[in-house]
């Protein structure tokens, strides 16, 4: 079975759950009818030679649970107009594509695109997305995507959640409309948690949190500009980012996890000495952060030799 064609005035309504499941052979979808209003869980899994399909004209809101997994093959989607939900895996280790997101998308599930080939993802400065994955809990929607190289984020995009781009190989965020200000304002833990080839986030003015080893090892993040409106800076959160001209810590930081800028050259610290809630202490050499009781040690940079924790007055 390579090619399917439904026949023009179809009634068809629903693809229900494994409808041309394992069909390897498959490789066109064509008519898909206007009427079409379910695609069920795993409707085209693994159908490793699907190369194209287009839902445009059809009244699908929601692409279920592992619709297209295993889609190897397939480079070219045309979302469904009035798509509003894509589910967990939907497309996970799916082919090379560049894909626009709807504007009218409002959630997107767990793993929807790990594993995937894409290339580029881009969310439309009007997006309906408040939310790109969820916090205390592994996301994951981008995961291991190796040839995902630029994202394009809506500017009313409020909420960045964990693991959502670990281990990609993105190499630039930016907003979709330069001239309007992000509504980023959290960054979830390990969301680009060793990405080696990223060089910008043009997100960060706007952030108030982030979380704990949100970009680990972004060895070749050069600028990591943080705006003043950062409150929260989680343990590790810039931990051997190398590259970075200069490791902030803003006066309007009040919560600090534990070695924010670990492994980064003491010269690049730079401590706002109008921060109210926390300390930096010179010692040997290097930088000792505190809070402001000196009882809690957040972090330690450049010290060399002999290391004294307090008291100092």
């Amino acid at each position: 079975l390579e090619t399917v064609t439904f026949a023009k005035g179809s009634q068809l309504t629903t693809l229900t759950k494994n409808a041309f499941a394992y069909c390897r052979s498959l490789k066109n979808i064509n008519g898909l009818p206007s009427t079409l209003k379910t695609l069920d869980t795993r409707v085209f899994y693994n159908c490793n030679s699907l190369e194209s399909i287009d839902l445009y004209n059809t009244a699908v809101t929601t692409i279920a649970t592992d619709t297209f997994t295993n889609t190897t093959s397939l480079t070219s989607i045309n979302f469904p107009k009035e798509l509003t939900t894509i589910s967990a895996s939907a497309f996970t280790n799916t082919g090379a594509m560049d894909l626009v997101i709807p504007a009218s998308v409002k959630t997107i599930g767990a793993s929807a695109f790990a594993g995937s080939a894409i290339k580029s993802v881009t969310f439309p400065a009007e997006s309906a997305l408040s939310e790109l994955g969820t916090l205390d809990t592994a996301s994951e929607i981008f995961k291991d995507t190796p040839n995902l190289t630029t994202v394009t984020l809506s500017n009313d995009l409020i909420t960045l959640g964990d693991n959502v781009f670990q281990n990609s190989a993105v190499t630039k965020v930016v907003v979709a409309n330069p001239d309007r200000e992000a509504s980023l304002r959290t960054i979830g833990n390990y969301a680009f948690y060793e990405c080696p080839n990223l060089t910008e986030v043009s997100v960060l003015e706007s952030i108030e949190y982030i979380g704990d080893y949100a970009f680990y090892k972004a060895s070749k993040l050069t600028n990591a500009t943080l705006g003043n409106k950062i409150e929260h800076l989680g343990g590790m959160a810039f931990g051997f980012c190398t590259s970075l001209a200069e490791a902030k810590l803003p006066a309007t930081i009040n919560s600090l996890g534990g070695n924010p800028y670990a492994g980064i050259e003491v010269s690049k610290i730079k401590f706002d000495e109008k921060n109210k809630f926390f300390t930096a202490v010179e010692q040997s050499g290097g930088i000792a952060i505190y809070d402001k009781d000196i009882s809690v040690l957040y972090g330690a940079y450049g010290i060399s030799g002999k290391f004294e924790f307090g008291p100092y007055v």
